[in-house]
């Protein structure tokens, strides 16, 4: 009998692959937006200028939309961003025009206009509709989700990791001791949950208070980043939850944190 060899990553490999992810994330995150009608620029170059490629195709779209879902799947966004901007791109997609109901093959994702040559491709119009396919599946899931996940805290430590490696910052590493295990996170306690937010945002400013310099662009935009993702849960918490916030909340309101409600 053939003996399957099972793979196994190290915890070292393992952190460094979602340090990788998140750095991947990062890119749609800044140059999926508003300027480009949510639609995916083909590229980004830096050498011998830079440059943005303020083009896409079904390809791009279709992967951006997956890119969406992935980082929720990973904790990098809450279920209520995923589904906001997969909802501005296909938004649109729909106002795009088509040929017999098919998207083009490019697009100026700034005017929206099909580019010349026009014309239909069977191989990215078929990618799109593998990617969308697995998009439907991915967000039905959702609304059984627990509003705060455990990938929620596994895409902060990703980011205070990133912003360790940039700054080189003992303190920041001390703030990666200080993080409870996983198997300490309970999720049924969203009282608890807002805490240890809230404790993690007051240590981190008083950590970076600390820097002897300020610190650099690359660092900054971590740094806002963290930020901004643990507001993001926190407004979740307070749209979903908003007795949490409430002094002296209801014993009967501690625990059970209750799924998504019908997204």
């Amino acid at each position: 009998p053939h003996n399957e060899k099972k793979a196994e990553l190290s915890l070292e490999q393992s952190i460094y692959l979602r340090k990788l992810a998140r750095k991947i994330w990062s890119f749609f995150e800044i140059y999926v937006g508003r300027g480009d009608n949510w639609l995916p620029p083909d590229n980004y170059q830096e050498e011998p200028v830079e440059r943005i490629a303020h083009r896409t195709s079904p390809t791009n779209i279709g992967l951006s939309l997956l890119a969406n879902l992935t980082a929720y799947d990973f904790g990098y966004s809450t279920a209520r961003e995923a589904i906001e901007l997969t909802g501005n791109t296909i938004n649109t997609m729909q106002r795009m025009e088509k040929y017999r109901g098919n998207l083009y093959n490019w697009y100026d994702t700034q005017t929206l206009m099909p580019l010349s040559p026009r014309y239909v491709s069977t191989v990215d119009s078929g990618n799109l509709m593998g990617h969308l396919i697995t998009l439907k599946q991915g967000l039905i899931a959702i609304p059984n989700d627990k509003i705060v996940q455990k990938n929620s805290a596994d895409g902060l430590v990703d980011e205070i990791r990133i912003l360790a490696q940039i700054l080189n910052s003992p303190g920041i590493k001390k703030i990666l001791d200080k993080l409870p295990p996983e198997n300490e996170i309970d999720l049924d306690d969203p009282i608890t949950i807002k805490s240890k937010l809230d404790n993690l945002e007051e240590l981190l400013t008083k950590t970076l208070a600390q820097l002897d310099t300020d610190p650099e662009e690359e660092a900054e935009w971590w740094i806002q980043k963290i930020f901004s993702h643990i507001k993001n849960i926190r407004k979740d918490l307070k749209t979903f939850l908003p007795w949490v916030f409430v002094k002296n909340c209801p014993a009967k309101f501690e625990k059970n944190l209750p799924v998504l409600p019908g997204i």
